[in-house]
């Protein structure tokens, strides 16, 4: 005897199938909708703040798209959309006030680094630094070895993320530091004036003679009781 199946019986077999297939889907939401009212906000623990750059409690990060997350944990397409809208004008916000404490307070630091030098206005640096912390909305606290001498000059080493790294560490120590940049930089408006004001070490892409030449620098900066800010890996291919 031999069996056979028709078209319409094979779509009558795969029938129950589709409709467990979409019994289990409307579980899973149910579920999932349970679950959100049970999850608490998600918040940044205290060594993260900094890490991450954003005030503590409910945040937003490009690794969940820009999607604000509510209290409840759940978004959808069009939360996404409009989380993304609400960070991009944040930041938008953020930039703004930061070039707007940027260039005049550089202005002023460049005058005065002509008639009092860089190393007595060291009050004036941190306030910059530390205010350009404030605006970005970041929370700032420095966590220092009590071993460092502040009469002593050091390297201080720091991981390159962007160019408001510096703001961060400055102020953590009460050390004059001298930077240590790319000479692109010194081509930037404003701030790679300053840099030249300020006596930054300019670190040139070339062979053992530029390399020779920052070493002498940096022993001149020691010589004169300076500490050296440095971003090791601020290049790499």
């Amino acid at each position: 005897m031999s069996c056979g199946f028709t078209r319409s019986s094979l779509l009558a077999t795969r029938r129950p199938r589709a409709d467990q297939n979409s019994e289990r889907h409307e579980n899973a939401e149910r579920l999932n909708l349970k679950l959100a009212d049970q999850r608490p906000a998600m918040q940044f623990e205290p060594g993260n703040e900094q890490q991450h750059g954003h005030r503590r409690g409910l945040y937003t990060t490009r690794e969940r798209g820009n999607c604000e997350r509510s209290a409840g944990g759940r978004f959808g397409a069009g939360d996404a959309g409009a989380g993304h809208a609400d960070g991009s004008g944040a930041v938008g916000r953020a930039v703004g006030a930061g070039i707007a404490w940027l260039v005049p307070m550089m202005g002023l630091q460049m005058a005065l680094h002509r008639t009092l030098g860089p190393e007595r206005i060291g009050w004036l640096e941190r306030l910059y630094t530390r205010g350009q912390v404030l605006l970005t909305g970041s929370r700032w606290r420095a966590v220092v070895d009590p071993r460092v001498d502040p009469t002593r000059p050091y390297f201080f080493f720091q991981n390159h993320t962007n160019h408001l790294d510096h703001c961060a560490m400055y102020p953590a120590t009460p050390h004059f530091k001298q930077g240590v940049e790319l000479e692109e930089h010194f081509h930037y408006p404003v701030y790679g004036a300053f840099m030249r004001s300020r006596g930054t070490l300019p670190v040139r892409r070339g062979g053992m003679e530029d390399f020779l030449e920052l070493r002498d620098r940096a022993r001149e900066e020691f010589t004169r009781g300076h500490s050296l800010l440095m971003f090791p890996k601020a290049h790499a291919r």
